[in-house]
Formats: structure tokens, C-alpha cells, sequence
């Protein structure tokens, strides 16, 4: 997915704006988020225009933290690149 598309289908789930910073003299919105995602290797950053998928690792911790939080059980789709499960990883860890 395209920044402009997760921030699009995420933001309502969001409790900060992934487009403005809460703190007028601050350059850093909740999508700075995404870099430690990155780093941890949880997001793979590709392509140019840039996009975002998970990775692996990102795909397993996304299903413990919905299956703990909300009972839900994605253990047949850790290895699919749903839409879904991006959105949700993003929401969750921000």
C-alpha cells in the first residue's frame, strides 16, 4: 500500500493525525511511527513511489496482538499480504 492509501484507511483508527502534528512547532505526526516499524523490521519500505507491505515477522506480531486484543485468529492468513492485517498492524502500533 501507498503511504496516501494507509493513511486514508487508517486514520480513523488512529487517536493521533497521520498527516498533522498535535504539537504546532513539531514536524512529527503519528506516521513518524512508521520508521521504528521500519527499523524493527515489522514494514518493508519498496518501490518508488514508496510502499508498504509487511514483512514476515510483521505478519506474525499483527496476528498475536489481534488474536490477544480482539480475539480474532488469523493464523491462516499470517502468510497472505491482506489489507486488512496492514491496516490493522499500523493502527494497533501507533
Amino acid at each position: 500500500m501507498t503511504k496516501s492509501e494507509l493513511v486514508q484507511d487508517s486514520q480513523s483508527f488512529c487517536d493521533s493525525s497521520l498527516t498533522r502534528s498535535d504539537n504546532p512547532s513539531s514536524n512529527y505526526t503519528a506516521w513518524s511511527a512508521m520508521s521504528t516499524l521500519i527499523t524493527k523490521n515489522l514494514i518493508l519500505k519498496q518501490g518508488n513511489p514508496s510502499k508498504y507491505v509487511l514483512t514476515p515477522e510483521g505478519r506474525i506480531l499483527a496476528a498475536k496482538i489481534l488474536q490477544a486484543d480482539h480475539g480474532v485468529n488469523l493464523q491462516a492468513d499470517i502468510n497472505s499480504q491482506s489489507t486488512g492485517i496492514v491496516i490493522a498492524l499500523v493502527n494497533l502500533l501507533l
